[in-house]
């Protein structure tokens, strides 16, 4: 769900390659792709260093027309004529909502969003309708939001020369879209399953009943937070506690708990909520992101989800050319899951 704005020009290209990047701030993954007869065809997978972004509100205090100093440090291997570009989005309101009668489109669509998620300033909205009436009187609409300013400080970075941007979306959303694309929702259309994907800042959980779409949450936690706390509590360098984190090799759940538990007491809200509302029972937890890496975090969500939690591998069902990706690589695979969504939006809008 591309938030950059009109896409009317990009749906009249033929993207025949594309590299998408997903500006994480556990560092910038990149994936190279080529449009297949099949789908998209992975050519080269990579992780760079992090790339320092300026916040909403560091971006709304740049001059207009004024560039930021850094552009992206793109070797020659990911020079190609589009990117599809995914970003954290800390300050981005992700909400799914429902609104009253036929509403697909129209002029006061965007004010009526703006309105429900509460946005106060400039904000490019973005929105996919999930459900259409038909003996229901209401029209359940998945809206995003970024900062005007922090968009138009994200493209500037591309803004001159290759690759171009051919999209911007929100990291998890474009996770969520990766997801969609798998056989996953098809395959538990009799039930109910719960999406979640979780990176360094940003975590978002998503519930699909009977192959629709019936809860999205944003939350603003992630590894950082739980990183930072284990350098306190354990007086550890980054690295780490970060390696603590990932192998489960000491039990941290006193350092950690103030950090957990108010994101675990969310998850458990929000699956009772939709069990009840949707008289349904969630059947199966799916976990992407870097954080799915954490032997930890998937253990702490199978105990509050109380159901089976799986880690998901964006590249399962993606067909991986030979050498694509590298061997260090190899195993971190949920990492890539925003970037992966990316590329597929891209390549269906083109």
């Amino acid at each position: 769900m591309p938030v950059m704005g009109d896409k009317k020009s990009s749906k009249k290209k033929k993207i025949a390659e594309l590299v998408a990047i997903d500006l994480a701030s556990s560092g910038m993954k990149l994936i190279r792709a080529r449009k297949g007869k099949e789908g998209p065809v992975i050519t080269a997978v990579d992780v760079l260093p992090p790339v320092p972004l300026l916040s909403a509100d560091e971006a709304a205090g740049v001059e207009e027309g004024v560039a930021p100093v850094r552009k992206l440090p793109l070797t020659k291997q990911w020079i190609v004529y589009y990117a599809a570009i995914a970003v954290t989005g800390e300050s981005a309101a992700i909400r799914y909502v429902s609104l009253p009668g036929n509403v697909v489109s129209g002029p006061g669509l965007v004010s009526q969003l703006s309105e429900h998620m509460g946005l106060d300033g400039e904000y490019r909205i973005a929105h996919v309708v999930t459900s259409i009436p038909d003996k229901k009187v209401e029209t359940r609409i998945l809206a995003a939001a970024l900062p005007v300013a922090e968009v138009e400080l994200l493209l500037s970075y591309v803004d001159t020369g290759y690759p171009a941007a051919l999209s911007l979306e929100i990291s998890s959303l474009a996770s969520l879209n990766a997801f969609l694309s798998s056989s996953l929702v098809r395959e538990h259309e009799d039930g109910a399953i719960a999406f979640i994907d979780s990176g360094a800042r940003v975590s978002l959980m998503a519930v699909f009943n009977k192959g629709s779409l019936v809860l999205v949450r944003k939350f603003n936690v992630g590894g950082d937070a739980l990183i930072k706390r284990l350098q306190q509590q354990m007086a550890v360098d980054r690295d780490v506690a970060a390696g603590i984190l990932a192998d489960g090799s000491f039990d941290i759940s006193q350092s950690v708990h103030g950090v957990m538990e108010p994101f675990l007491r969310q998850i458990s809200i929000s699956k009772e909520f939709v069990e009840r509302r949707e008289d349904c029972r969630i059947k199966a937890v799916y976990v992407t992101g870097g954080m799915s890496l954490s032997q930890y975090w998937m253990e702490k969500i199978q105990q509050t989800a109380g159901v089976e939690t799986l880690q998901w591998n964006p590249f399962a069902e993606m067909e991986v050319g030979e050498g694509a990706l590298p061997d260090n690589l190899a195993g971190q695979e949920p990492r890539f899951s925003a970037a992966v969504g990316s590329l597929i939006g891209a390549f269906e809008e083109s």
